[in-house]
Formats: structure tokens, C-alpha cells, sequence
């Protein structure tokens, strides 16, 4: 037998019958406390913090990973002064899409912001690969070209 049929009361209310549990901090819920976001009950406090916008620096976090990556990867296409330009200016771009991901993450942050923080720190960290396997070519380039 559920614990819902176990004449539970809501946590808010004393001595009223609780008609739901919210799955994300375990309240029990009463009829007048039931907030539904989608097909879902939970009780006011968490459906805020289920139904929450990412935060700024999670959403800057994916645009500036986002630049970066595509601008290593327009660097690659352009010759001369040009391309090492997209590149100096990518670079930065996406070292700043991995910190604002990191300072998202800080904290209690909602499940949207978790999520969009994830994707820039993902793009980040190919940028980051990215910039590191150029480094690497580029030093064994002037190691095999001295002998």
C-alpha cells in the first residue's frame, strides 16, 4: 500500500488528507497544493525551480563556446594574417563560454540552467581540445621542419 494510501496529510496543511507527493523534494500534497507543471504535481516551491529559465551565464556560456568552436573551425578555411585574427579572437571566446558554464554550475542552479551550462561546457571543452591539437600540430611542425 502507498504511503498516499496510508491516510498521509499534506505537509502544509495539518490533519488534511494528502492526495500527492511531490518527486522532487518528497512533500506530501493536499488538493489546494498541488502545482501541475505538465503532467506533473509538485508542490509550489519546486515547480518554481522545475519551471525556471537557465540562468544568463548558462545561456551566454553555449553562445560564446558556440563562436569559439566555429571560429577555431573558420580559421582553419582563412590563409595568411586573416586566419590567425579569427583564431586570437576565437580563442578567448571560448575560454569565456567555459568560465561563465562553470560559475552556472555554482550552487543550487534549476534543472534548465543545469542543462545549458552541460551544453556550454561541452562546446567549451572541444574548443579547448581543439586549441590544444592546433598547439600541438603547430610544435610538432617546427620540430620536424629544424630537422
Amino acid at each position: 500500500m502507498s504511503a498516499l494510501g496510508s491516510g498521509a496529510t499534506c505537509g502544509a496543511h495539518a490533519g488534511v488528507v494528502a492526495v500527492d507527493l511531490c518527486p522532487r523534494c518528497g512533500r506530501f500534497l493536499c488538493g489546494e497544493c498541488v502545482e501541475l507543471v505538465g503532467e506533473q504535481a509538485f508542490c509550489a516551491s519546486c515547480a518554481s525551480v522545475v519551471t525556471a529559465r537557465p540562468s544568463r551565464p548558462a545561456r551566454w556560456s553555449v553562445g560564446f563556446s558556440l563562436v569559439g568552436l566555429v571560429g577555431m573551425g573558420l580559421g582553419l578555411f582563412t590563409q595568411g594574417r586573416a586566419g590567425l585574427l579569427v583564431w586570437a579572437l576565437a580563442m578567448p571566446t571560448g575560454v569565456l563560454g567555459f568560465a561563465l558554464a562553470l560559475q552556472a554550475l555554482r550552487g543550487a542552479p534549476s534543472p534548465a540552467t543545469v542543462r545549458r551550462a552541460k551544453w556550454g561546457r561541452a562546446l567549451a571543452t572541444l574548443h579547448l581540445l581543439a586549441v590544444f591539437a592546433l598547439l600541438v600540430s603547430f610544435a610538432a611542425f617546427l620540430v620536424t621542419r629544424r630537422g
